[in-house]
C-alpha cells in the first residue's frame, strides 16, 4: 500500500477520493469497510472478508475477533448482522458470554434468532467434543 493510497469510492454516484494511510488499524479498515460497502451487499458477504482477514493478519484476527466482539455487544443492527454472519470462530470464544450476547441480539432482532440458536448450537457441540 505504501505511504499513502489513495481509493476511490463511488457514494450515491458521486466519486470521491479517500485517502488511508498504511499505519490504518484493523478498526479503521473494518470501519472503511462497513462505511464503503455496496448498497446491496449482503451482511454475509462482507462477514466473509472479514473472516478470510483473520487468517490474513499477524495477530492471527485477535483484535478482529475483539471488534467483531463489540459489534455484537453494540446498538448497530448493520454492524450486528455482519458480525453475527462470521463463522471462522464462535464470537467470545463460545463461552457464556456469548450465550448471554447472543440471547440478547435474538431478543432484540428476532430475525437473528436462528442464527443465534445456531452458533449457541456450536458452541455446545465444541465443549462436548
Amino acid at each position: 500500500m505504501g505511504n499513502l493510497a489513495n481509493h476511490y469510492v463511488t457514494d450515491k454516484n458521486i466519486r470521491k477520493k479517500v485517502t488511508m494511510t498504511s499505519t490504518a488499524s484493523v478498526f479503521d479498515v473494518m470501519e472503511f469497510l462497513l462505511a464503503n460497502m455496496a448498497p446491496n451487499l449482503p451482511p454475509g458477504a462482507l462477514a466473509e472478508v472479514f473472516d478470510r482477514l483473520i487468517w490474513c493478519l499477524a495477530d492471527n484476527g485477535k483484535e478482529l475477533l475483539a471488534i467483531r466482539d463489540s459489534w455484537l455487544q453494540g446498538d448497530d443492527r448493520r454492524k450486528v448482522a455482519i458480525a453475527i454472519a462470521m463463522d471462522e470462530t464462535l464470537p467470545f470464544d463460545g463461552g457464556p458470554q456469548m450465550r448471554e450476547n447472543l440471547e440478547k441480539i435474538a431478543d432484540r432482532w428476532p430475525e437473528f434468532r436462528e442464527r443465534c440458536d445456531e452458533l449457541i448450537s456450536a458452541a455446545k457441540d465444541v465443549a462436548e467434543s
